[in-house]
């Protein structure tokens, strides 16, 4: 019986690490948090573009391509990203999740 219970406990781990592995080569996290255009914000979950980052953000790309974050950038980048890629999950806005 204790095998038994064993064998289930390291498959159910084996699954559960083998779902994270899936889940983060798929899908990403996109968190635009509230300014202008989106007054709530958001948390998305997209489909994950090759070289894209697990959980990403408007201010994060605008950092990276422009070396400054401003409300114009970061509201082109948010619609741009949303457009582009397919939400499979829209959620509140998690501040704890946002790029720094």
């Amino acid at each position: 019986m204790r095998t038994l219970t064993t064998l289930i406990a390291v498959s159910s781990i084996v699954l559960l690490l083998a779902g994270a592995n899936f889940f983060s080569q798929r899908y990403a996290v996109y968190v635009v948090p509230p300014f202008g255009v989106f007054t709530d914000g958001g948390t998305y979950i997209i489909d994950r573009t090759k070289g894209a980052p697990f959980i990403d953000g408007p201010r994060r790309q605008c950092q990276a391509m422009h070396s400054s974050v401003n409300e114009v950038c970061a509201a082109m980048s948010a619609v741009m990203q949303l457009t582009i890629s397919r939400a499979h999950l829209n959620l509140p806005y998690f501040s704890f999740l946002e790029p720094k």
